[in-house]
């Protein structure tokens, strides 16, 4: 059970992590 509500969790992070890397690097590059 536990880790069923730990993979949808991951999945957010993982995608959270993707969308701030991606404006750190369109910032950066900007720049």
């Amino acid at each position: 059970m536990g880790g069923l509500e730990v993979s949808p969790k991951a999945e957010i992070s993982d995608q959270r992590r993707s969308m701030c890397r991606d404006s750190l690097l369109s910032k950066r590059h900007g720049v």
